[in-house]
Parts: structure tokens; sequence; C-alpha cells
């Protein structure tokens, strides 16, 4: 079963990192728990501004264009300028949604034992515990992942010595 946060992220890589689907399923629904009181009246407040902000420059800017419009044309265009003020705000309130999910699926990632960059979420799994610094944005390595990417050389060595089976 997808977790409704899924289709809410959908695109969000840290997502397909997770080792099973059940530390996914437990991480979406640690972070759906986590919303602030003070997050979600930020959001609200946000979006009122934003949509009450393009309705009225979408209305003042319609005046310019065309300020003799017919009653008919007039409905067109309020219809018009509803649905793009519907569409704003629900791509504001996606952004929102989205904002720090990423470094807190990070965390979740690095409780799970995926070693990921915390600056940037580049899987640094196979990468040698003495690496300095993420491949990819420059970031110091933390001492957590550090210590995952440890914990993963000496696993290999272990099962080098077992027998193959030949």
């Amino acid at each position: 079963r997808k977790h409704i946060m899924s289709i809410f992220l959908a695109g969000i890589d840290e997502l397909t990192m997770f080792p099973s689907d059940e530390q996914r399923q437990k991480a979406l629904d640690e972070l759906g728990k986590a919303v602030k009181v003070w997050e979600l009246i930020f959001a609200i407040v946000t979006v009122v501004v934003v949509a009450c902000g393009i309705n009225y420059g979408l209305k003042e800017f319609i005046k310019w264009v065309a300020p003799n419009m017919d009653r008919t044309t007039r409905e067109i265009v309020e219809t018009v300028r509803l649905i793009f003020v519907i569409g704003s705000a629900f791509l504001v309130m996606r952004m929102l949604h989205r904002w720090g999910v990423r470094t807190e699926l990070r965390a979740k990632l690095l409780e799970a034992g995926v070693p990921v960059c915390q600056g940037c979420g580049y899987l640094l799994r196979g990468l040698p515990s003495q690496t300095g610094a993420c491949p990819e944005c420059g970031r110091g390595i933390d001492e957590p992942v550090r210590t995952i990417l440890q914990a993963s050389e000496t696993v290999p060595q272990a099962q080098a010595g077992a027998p193959d089976g030949r």
C-alpha cells in the first residue's frame, strides 16, 4: 500500500534510498505526525497572501488591458483568474510542504543505516570511511555517516573469508 505522503513528495530522490518499504513507510508516518502548529499557520498565511496578491495583480492588469469588457467576456476572464489563483495557491502549498522534508528524510535514512550526505543527499554507499568530503557537493563527512561507512567496510571483509560453495 502506497503512503499518502509519497504521493505529495513524488520525485524526491531520498524516498528511493530506503532499504525496505517498511522503513520508508515508518519514516513517512513519523514525518506526517511531526507537523507543528506554527508551520501550518505559516503555510496558511503564506498561501492567503500569495493568492490575494496574485488576485489583486491580475484584477488590476485586466482593468488596464481591457477596461470596457462586456458581461460574458468579464465572466470568462474572472473564471480564468479564479483558476489561476487556485492553481498558484496549490503550487505554493506544495512548495511549502516539500520545503524541509529532504533534510528530515536524510536524517531518517541515517537512522536506517543508509549513508547519505546531509548537505545534498548524495548516496555515499561504497565509499571508504576515510573519505573526507562528499564527492557531489564537497561537504565534510559527518560522524554518523562515517560510522555507517566503517560498519559497511567490515561486513564485506568478514564475508570474503567465507567459503563460496565451489
